[in-house]
């Protein structure tokens, strides 16, 4: 084995429980109101918020009640394609926030409700789901000076590739953004025929910025800035990247939806989790001894890892969701039983350590391997076909297999080489084996010789 890969599996432990921690407010060259983990390396920039995400039934959030404006629908045009349009805009700004597993169906033809999980602010919520999101790039009224005009056809954010929040030489955010096509071309004629002159850019016919065109440009990139934080422009970014609306809609009922799960009962679903792994430890500790102390420290490393990869990803938490991650542990422990059992299989067969430790390993990979398999695979066939929480279940599942194989195959398999070095380590009876037994060699006794 490499003698840097332990050194490179000890560093992804240290940044999981870095990442578990729960708050971050690290940036570097230190961006204002940072959201998480922040970096402005030049091409190399991460805009990361780190927190955990729970679902609807552990922590509460928003539900509105939505109505479409029919008087903007066109005379003959389905009302309930008009409908699932919203739907679709709605559920691309909601994944864009990062808030998962919310609830967006439709009210008869006409109306939508949304539930928006660990959303507080209503005000918040009715932005996501009513704004308009129209960018238009509006240039200088001659006939009007001070006044802004749109272009005919009208230049709107129709054409363009998705935006990003970059920082710009100053380290303030703002949003980069690229026309294609005939926009590209509009976009850069606009330029030449507006040099060192203003132009206005506007989401929903408000003001965002009024830039001054100094150069012309040479494609269809530009830049959107203003006095943005980080998290206002990956709002408004998130926005343009949605789409507009097909029609506009109006709250007409907002509630804030409390925990359908009590503080205590998560309690005690945690409390239960928690005896069930001690337990579990105890039980692989007294009866494989050494390397159960291995696999118990595998599963820390499985659990450190997991947690920080669903801040990351991020997964919503739900009940069912912490379900699947609590089997995903039974897995894990799983592969540690095969592997240590054959470890056991051949020490009684007579081999030494080294070479059954070797040899446990490749006899147990393939079942560990194709029982894996098939659970990951049962969870890809949950999360394309299921909803809801079916889906949470199904992500935690998958992610939480696929993290306990890594950590069976790789990690144990690593502590387990490095305790054999140790010479004080390396009795058998330490590994769940009897000590073999040296029979003392039979005494030969010469025959006497027969009477003449």
């Amino acid at each position: 084995m490499n003698r840097a890969f332990p050194w490179l599996v000890f560093l992804v432990f240290v940044l999981s429980a870095f990442v578990d921690i729960p708050k971050h407010q690290i940036s570097f060259p230190f961006p204002p109101n940072c959201p998480g983990v922040c970096l402005n390396l030049g091409p190399i920039q991460v805009n990361q918020e780190i927190k955990t995400h729970l679902g609807l039934d552990l922590q509460g959030g928003t539900q509105l009640l939505l109505q479409m404006k029919l008087d903007e629908i066109p005379a003959g045009q389905s009302v309930s394609d008009y409908n699932d349009r919203a739907r679709r805009v709605i559920d691309r700004r909601i994944n864009g926030l990062g808030v998962s597993e919310p609830v967006i169906q439709a009210v008869g033809d006409d109306k939508i409700l949304l539930q928006l999980p660990g959303i507080d602010d209503i005000q918040q919520a009715n932005d996501i789901a009513t704004k308009q999101a129209k960018l238009e790039i509006k240039v200088p009224d001659k006939d009007n000076p001070g006044k802004y005009k749109s272009l005919v056809p009208p230049l709107t954010g129709e054409n363009l590739k998705p935006t990003q929040v970059v920082f710009d030489s100053s380290n303030q955010p703002v949003i980069s953004f690229e026309f294609t096509g005939a926009d590209a071309d509009r976009w850069v004629q606009l330029s030449k025929d507006f040099t060192l002159q203003n132009v206005q850019i506007t989401l929903d016919g408000q003001e965002i910025s009024a830039p001054q065109i100094k150069d012309v440009f040479s494609s269809g990139r530009g830049q959107i800035s203003g006095s943005f934080t980080v998290a206002s422009a990956k709002q408004l970014s998130n926005l343009i990247n949605s789409g507009a609306l097909p029609v506009s809609l109006t709250v007409i009922q907002s509630s804030r939806v409390e925990p359908t799960l009590g503080r205590q009962s998560v309690d005690r679903s945690l409390i239960a989790g928690a005896m069930g792994l001690l337990l579990v430890a105890f039980f692989m500790i007294a009866y494989y001894r050494v390397p159960g102390v291995l696999a118990v420290m595998a599963l820390l490393y499985y659990t450190a890892l997991t947690y920080a990869i669903f801040r990351l990803i991020p997964v919503t938490l739900t009940l069912a969701g912490i379900a699947g991650f609590i089997l995903s542990i039974g897995m894990a422990v799983d592969a540690n039983v095969l592997t240590f059992e054959r470890l056991k299989e051949e020490l009684r067969s007579g081999k030494s350590l080294r070479v059954a430790v070797e040899e446990g390993r490749k006899r147990a990979f393939p079942s560990i391997f194709y029982s894996n398999l098939a659970t990951v695979l049962t969870a890809a066939i949950l999360f394309e076909f299921g909803t809801g929480t079916v889906k949470g279940f199904a992500l935690t599942l998958g992610v939480g297999v696929i993290v306990s194989f890594f950590t069976a195959v790789v990690v144990t398999q690593m502590l387990l080489h490095g305790v054999i070095e140790f010479s004080g380590l390396r009795r058998r009876w330490l590994y769940g084996v009897e000590e073999r037994t040296t029979e003392a060699p039979e005494r030969h006794v010469p025959r006497p010789a027969p009477a003449l």
